[in-house]
């Protein structure tokens, strides 16, 4: 049960991530979230892709909240990058967390995404791995 369960995850999750990545990017690059602009503003020099996304909303204490946050891969000169997070709480600025480096990251991730794909959909299948019927045993 379990082994076939993993396997599906495996088969039918990396394709639907090599599509939806891509259009995050141009969605990303298309539109600006309003809340990042003052953010990101400062690394006009750079490019810009947005790469994830959260949002979070609930009723705690008899008041409706909501929390989202987005992550944009900022690559700038020589390709040095930064992962900058940006966190909003009830449509406000809440705090900016900046990590160095994710270029690596993302790229390696995306290639895995890739080979996996590969893997379950275009690699040719290996005959020898197939059962076969045995003609001495008629």
């Amino acid at each position: 049960m379990i082994k076939s369960w993993f396997l599906a995850v495996c088969k039918y999750v990396p394709p639907i991530f090599l599509v939806l990545i891509p259009a995050m990017i141009i969605y990303g690059l298309s539109t600006q979230w309003i809340i990042s602009k003052d953010v990101l503003s400062k690394y006009e020099s750079s490019f810009i892709l947005f790469v994830g996304f959260k949002k979070e909303s609930g009723f705690v204490g008899g008041r409706t909240f909501e929390r989202e946050s987005r992550n944009y891969l900022i690559i700038g000169d020589n390709l040095q990058s930064k992962t900058v997070t940006i966190y909003a709480e009830f449509g406000e600025l809440h705090k900016v967390k900046e990590e160095e480096g994710g270029l690596l990251t993302f790229i390696i991730s995306y290639l895995l995404l890739i080979v996996v794909t590969w893997f379950f959909w275009l690699r040719p299948h290996n005959k020898s791995l197939q059962p076969t019927t045995n003609a001495s045993a008629e």
